[in-house]
C-alpha cells in the first residue's frame, strides 16, 4: 500500500494502520512494514508498505 506522510519514516519501521471500510462494512487494523521511502515535490514522503500478512478475501472485499 502507498501512503503519503508529512515526515520521513525509515524503511523497516512498523506501522499500525487503520483501514476504513465501505459504509456498510467494518474497517480493519493491520500491521505494515515500510519497504521504501521516496521524497515528493510537495515536501511530503511517499511510503511503500507491505502488510505483515495477506488480507483474507472477506477483508479485501470489505475495503474495495
Amino acid at each position: 500500500v502507498g501512503l503519503v506522510f508529512p515526515s520521513r519514516i525509515e524503511a523497516g519501521t512498523l506501522l499500525d494502520l487503520e483501514l476504513i471500510g465501505k459504509a456498510d462494512q467494518p474497517g480493519l487494523t493491520i500491521l505494515a512494514s515500510v519497504a521504501f521511502v521516496t521524497p515528493r515535490s510537495d515536501a511530503h514522503w511517499l511510503l511503500g508498505c507491505n502488510f505483515i500478512r495477506e488480507l483474507t478475501a472477506a477483508e479485501l472485499h470489505a475495503l474495495i
